[in-house]
């Protein structure tokens, strides 16, 4: 009995079916939110603006080009979002640091309802671009095929109705790891990608950290000097009050992070599911330390040696974007659109392993019914689920790629120039 029970979970079938059927479930919500989307852009052309997060990109944006002393004053950018909806809403704040406002200001030139729209679309081309670059090829059309597909998984979906990053964060997470994945003319790409990386900065150190490791310092260095660049030019946009007013909003997002309320900055961290599920107090606090540390280890193991110099390189590459989330202080939920990078990775990696298939899909199940539920049911705990499956995939990663060097013997052998995925 218990080997038939074993065979049926290693075997693909069953979490295949699993995963059919929550894409089943997903079309009726996924067909509402597209819906939602139409009639947002609609109802954004012809009458005020709707509650959505763009609000904060633009108001930020818009404060930058007309009044850049006040980009960061939350009472300014609350004016600016109440003359956009003509209520009294709450404010949705922007935090993005002042070198992400400098590269996101062209926006505050745009009248709202044409941000909102050139926003959108921006963020679909991100996908579609993505998908293309590294989804798994099923068919000529499988770029398409796959955007179809992510629309199904609402983080994405809302993400984009919301006006949130996570799409183009997808696509600097894209281009990053195919940079990574081609010869050392790809630096230009990989600079340009991890600038894009840190408009979010909580994620970034992972994917710095994998330049260091990879030795691709060409792209570190470019990436570092046009950050500093950018930064030295949207201080000065600022001024001194403006600079001011961002570091009292960054570090009250700092204290509402580690203080806040569980159903408060609902997100896929090991810091909120700690909240989530212990509460806000120090034992929290050092059980997050404590899995952080457990990411940071395993993060360490896989890349300990630079690349691998064959097919468990797909697996180094695929725990970036889990491990970045996860192990952030503050994510939102839509930012598991960028999980769609690792689960690419590990199709193409699982190919051949069914008993590996089998897992990935059901990770795959359950990040999908997760992440649905973060977004359509935010009091169930859905994103914190999604944190401790992303916990779970990063563990998946280590096993297969220490089994994968125990059958090969080849992991952490350097790679010569001539090779795709040689170093600077």
């Amino acid at each position: 009995m218990r080997a038939l029970l074993l065979r049926a979970l290693c075997s693909p079938r069953l979490p295949a079916a699993l995963c059919l059927g929550v894409g089943a479930v997903s079309v009726l919500p996924a067909a509402y939110g597209a819906w939602k989307v139409a009639t947002i852009v609609v109802d954004q052309l012809h009458g005020p603006a709707l509650g959505t997060d763009f609000l904060n990109l633009y108001a930020g944006a818009n404060l930058l080009v007309t009044e850049p002393g006040e980009t960061y004053r939350f009472d300014a950018q609350q004016a600016v979002q109440r003359s956009l909806t003509g209520v009294d809403d709450l404010l949705v704040p922007f935090y993005l640091p002042p070198y992400a406002a400098l590269l996101v200001g062209w926006l505050g030139w745009l009248a709202y309802p044409l941000a909102y729209l050139v926003w959108l679309i921006i963020g679909l081309a991100c996908m579609l671009v993505a998908a293309w670059w590294l989804a798994p090829r099923w068919t000529r059309w499988h770029a398409l095929v796959w955007l179809g597909m992510s629309m199904l998984f609402l983080p994405g979906l809302l993400g984009l109705a919301q006006g949130q990053t996570s799409a183009l964060m997808l696509l600097c997470a894209a281009a990053f790891t195919r940079g990574m994945l081609e010869r050392r003319h790809a630096s230009p790409g990989l600079t340009v990608a991890t600038v894009g990386l840190a408009l979010k900065p909580q994620f970034a150190p992972l994917f710095l950290a994998t330049l260091v490791l990879g030795r691709r310092w060409t792209g570190l260095l470019g990436a570092a000097g046009l950050v500093a660049v950018l930064n030295v030019a949207a201080l000065v946009r600022l001024g001194a009050d403006g600079s001011t007013a961002y570091a009292a909003a960054s570090r009250q997002k700092m204290v509402e992070t580690l203080s806040a309320e569980p159903t408060f900055l609902l997100g896929p961290t090991l810091l909120h599911a700690s909240h989530w599920f212990l509460g806000v107090n120090a034992t929290a606090h050092v059980v997050t330390a404590v899995l952080e540390l457990a990411v940071v280890v395993a993060f360490l193991y896989v890349w300990r040696r630079g690349p691998a110099t064959d097919e468990a390189y797909l697996l180094q590459l695929a725990m970036l974007p889990i491990a970045s989330i996860i192990a952030a202080p503050y994510a939102l939920v839509y930012e598991l659109t960028i999980w769609l990078i690792s689960f690419w990775l590990l199709w193409r990696y699982t190919a051949s392993r069914p008993a590996a298939r089998a897992g990935l899909l059901w990770l795959t199940a359950g990040v999908w019914v997760a992440g649905d539920l973060g977004v359509e049911l935010t009091r169930t705990g859905g994103a914190d689920f999604a944190a401790l499956l992303g916990l779970g995939a990063v563990a998946f990663v280590v096993w297969l790629f220490h089994v994968h060097g125990a059958r090969s013997g080849t992991l952490g052998l350097k790679l010569n120039r001539s090779s795709p995925r040689g170093s600077e």
